[in-house]
């Protein structure tokens, strides 16, 4: 079976998903651009030359929740 290396989350409002992962899980976030379609991207371990560290950990990213993309239901 394939291992998870990348997950993604929408998000509502960029400035407070950003506070809360870093508040809660220390998670280092990085706050794209425009460009970037704003996205977030978070990092919640270091990555090596072998990997994640500690193995089976992952990095991931948030992107704007949208009305009409395939995240328009609303959060549970």
């Amino acid at each position: 079976m394939d291992s998870i290396v990348h997950f993604e989350m929408p998000y509502e409002d960029r400035q407070r998903a950003a506070k809360f992962y870093t508040s809660v899980f220390g998670w280092r976030m990085q706050m794209l651009g425009k460009d970037m379609d704003n996205y977030l991207l978070a990092t919640t371990t270091e990555t090596g030359e072998k990997g994640q560290n500690p193995p089976g950990a992952i990095n991931g990213g948030l992107f704007p929740r949208s009305a009409t993309g395939p995240c328009s239901i609303p959060p549970w």
